[in-house]
């Protein structure tokens, strides 16, 4: 039956009778972290399994991603490059994931996800938007937002099974991992923002690993080495902000050590672990500081707030402990008892005691190396946060969906270059309508470092009255 351009099309789970609200269009679906409908519990379900799409008659289509396990429609499988139009009633199959398609009109239930793809309105003049504090409020976001977890410093040491007959002291392991920890500083036209902390990726290239949302909303950073009272300048080499990762250079490298990689085939759960970082304390100097626990799972996806935050995004592979962290380690290390990397510690409970993650060092290998040749992935050189309609409207800003607030451009950039300012909200990236985190990193799907894509800029210089379309230059 036509849908129309009213008409919303939800997928109504057949394992909980959970519903999907599908928008904005093209809709992914996989087990990929960045897909709008993400099925990460399904091994049968590809990275990319499926695509939905809407025609200009209204008229919704299920396309197959050429998927190991075929996407099925009514129990037969859709061909790959033949599209198979989508009918209410209908019983979609992705892997082992079971849906039901429903077309309405009618208002959408609580419990439904909002629809962020609505089209842009015109916007009203704002007279407290062109000033308000972006950086208050995604510190708001980062406390409260987050009904599970909260983006805090994390710095981990985790041991896992040591490999010889006589295992090392605490103090030694600690010891050996100091030079490869570091502080992370940020900061604006001299003013300090804040700190996190970062690991030696490789110390001859003087190349520092920590999180993006720790250089986020910040245009100059400084490292600190344990014993030294002078910090080091630092420059972004590359961020991933869909991974959480960035890379740092600094030139001055001496007393740096390179943290050995290890593997998460190496842990197992329950393994001993140490941690090592910079969070806050007591007192006004920044310590290093130790803390133990054990690995509570070797590897999990951490997704749960991802429904209820715009400004959270999907961590595919991460490991949880009961370490105890603090504010201020985000981006440290988490190594195995035999001193190798196992984790990048990111996010830390805010509702539940001891559950803590990591990003795991599998998925380091596999986005780091490529942000430390410069290759960013996602990154055109500003920064943003994700803001909700209703957030908006506080802020005197009428948008019919949510927005990203750009919240810093990094000197030398793309953004730079295409006139980003503070403030400026995106609307659209690479065609796709953007409203939060996730969507912006499947708008980004793909694209790679020196590809050029369209976005639009509401403009905070015009006190919101005029809309932009650049082509940007990813980093």
């Amino acid at each position: 039956m036509p849908t129309g351009d009213a008409m919303n099309l939800t997928l109504q789970s057949a394992a909980d009778g959970g519903l999907t609200l599908i928008a904005p269009f093209p809709f992914e679906i996989g087990r990929d972290s960045s897909c709008e409908l993400w099925i990460g519990n399904d091994p049968e379900v590809d990275l990319f399994h499926a695509r939905i799409t809407k025609d200009p008659a209204g008229d919704c289509f299920v396309h197959d991603l050429e998927s190991d396990n075929g996407t099925l429609v009514n129990e037969e499988r859709v061909t790959p490059g033949q599209p198979r139009k989508l009918t209410q009633g209908d019983r979609l199959l992705f892997g082992k994931s079971g849906y039901t398609v429903n077309f309405t009109d009618a208002p959408l239930e609580r419990g439904v996800t909002p629809d962020p793809a609505a089209a842009v309105g015109e916007p009203a003049a704002s007279e407290t938007g062109k000033g308000s504090d972006k950086g208050s409020k995604r510190n708001r976001y980062v406390i409260l937002g987050l009904a599970a977890l909260a983006l805090v410093g994390v710095g981990f040491l985790i041991a896992g099974r040591g490999g010889s007959d006589e295992p090392r002291s605490t103090s030694e392991i600690v010891a050996e991992a100091k030079p490869s920890t570091v502080l992370v500083v940020s900061g604006n036209n001299g003013n300090r923002n804040g700190n996190g902390s970062g690991w030696v990726y490789d110390a001859d290239k003087g190349l520092i690993v920590t999180n993006a949302h720790v250089v986020d909303g910040s245009t100059e950073f400084a490292i600190g080495v344990e014993g030294e009272s002078e910090l080091r300048d630092a420059e972004i080499l590359g961020v991933a902000p869909c991974d959480d990762l960035a890379v740092l250079k600094v030139e001055d490298t001496e007393g740096l050590r390179t943290m050995p990689l290890g593997s998460q085939s190496e842990l197992a759960q329950g393994d001993r672990l140490l941690t090592l970082g910079y969070p806050g304390n007591g007192t006004t100097q920044d310590d290093l500081q130790v803390t133990d626990g054990v690995v509570s799972v070797v590897q999990t996806v951490a997704d749960e707030p991802a429904l209820e935050d715009a400004d959270f995004a999907v961590y595919p592979n991460v490991v949880q402990t009961d370490a105890a962290i603090n504010a201020g380690n985000s981006g440290g290390p988490a190594i195995s008892e035999d001193g190798k990397l196992i984790g990048v510690n990111t996010l830390g409970s805010l509702q539940t005691q001891n559950q803590n993650f990591a990003i795991g060092v599998d998925r380091v290998k596999e986005i780091v190396p490529g942000l430390a040749e410069g290759n960013s992935r996602g990154w055109a050189g500003f920064g943003f946060a994700a803001y909700s309609r209703e957030d908006l409207a506080a802020e005197g800003v009428y948008l019919d969906g949510g927005a990203l607030a750009v919240t810093s451009v990094a000197p030398g950039t793309a953004a730079e270059d295409q006139k980003f300012y503070v403030n400026d909200l995106v609307t659209y990236v690479n065609g796709k309508r953007v409203g939060t985190r996730r969507q912006y990193c499947s708008a980004l799907r793909g694209v790679e470092s020196g590809d050029v894509i369209p976005i639009t800029v509401l403009d905070s210089v015009s006190n919101y009255a005029r809309y932009y379309d650049l082509e940007v230059p990813f980093e």
